[in-house]
């Protein structure tokens, strides 16, 4: 009985250590897409790598959770929402953007990249580096 009593204290000692840090979880998966969140956090990271985040689509959202969804099968389950990006930028900097893009704290994954170069034709001077313009196709989860 004693030892039932201790492992119930030491569980609650656990759980007040871990309550604090409950935002983490929600960053990385929140309970709604945040899109505005999302691709405010895209901005961000294309403003500090130098690269024109030229384009922002997105589909596959589910606006409204069906109302007749019993509890026990919303418990668990994740939800997706993908993005279509488009960058312009030095090949550097874009995969600059794709290693920070990876490193945030909200989980996604980049379900493709598609890179070509946007190198002016009329172009001669080879002292300047060729831009290359990047389509990524990003699935973003939540609950």
């Amino acid at each position: 009985y004693e030892s039932n009593i201790t492992k119930v204290l030491e569980l609650q000692a656990e759980l007040e250590d871990i309550r604090p840090k409950t935002y983490l979880l929600d960053a990385a998966l929140p309970t709604n897409p945040k899109l505005e969140a999302l691709i405010t956090d895209m901005r961000k990271v294309a403003e500090a790598e130098n690269i024109q985040l030229s384009a922002v689509s997105v589909e596959g959202l589910q606006l409204k959770k069906g109302d007749k969804m019993k509890v026990s099968e919303k418990l668990g389950q994740v939800y997706s929402v993908k993005l279509d990006v488009s960058i312009v930028g030095s090949y550097e900097e874009a995969v600059n953007f794709i290693k920070t893009l990876s490193q945030q704290r909200r989980i996604k994954t980049i379900q493709s990249v598609e890179i070509t170069s946007n190198q002016d034709p009329k172009a001669t001077s080879s002292a300047l580096p060729g831009l290359v313009k990047l389509r990524l196709s990003v699935q973003a989860y939540y609950l």
